[in-house]
C-alpha cells in the first residue's frame, strides 16, 4: 500500500505566503517546485520543503524556469 497516495502534495513542508515565495525565486532561495493547479510544492536551496499557493498568473511557469529553479507540473 503506497501510505503517499493521494497525499503526496500535502506533505511536502511549512506553507509560507506567496509573496515571500516570490522574494525567495527573486534571491535564488528556491530548487525545485511542482505546480498542481494553484498549489506550489517544493525545496528551499537546502532541502527544506515548503507548500504555497498561487494566484492566477500564467507567466509564472516561465520565470521560475528563468531563474534556475527545476519546474515540473502536476494535473489537477
Amino acid at each position: 500500500y503506497d501510505l503517499m497516495q493521494g497525499s503526496s502534495m500535502r506533505l511536502s513542508g511549512a506553507k509560507i505566503p506567496f509573496s515571500d515565495f516570490m522574494q525567495m525565486v527573486e534571491e535564488g532561495g528556491i530548487s525545485d517546485v511542482t505546480i498542481k493547479g494553484n498549489e506550489i510544492v517544493g525545496h528551499k536551496q537546502g532541502g527544506l520543503g515548503f507548500s504555497t499557493y498561487t494566484p492566477f498568473y500564467p507567466d509564472l511557469p516561465g520565470k521560475l524556469i528563468e531563474k534556475g529553479i527545476k519546474v515540473d507540473v502536476a494535473p489537477n
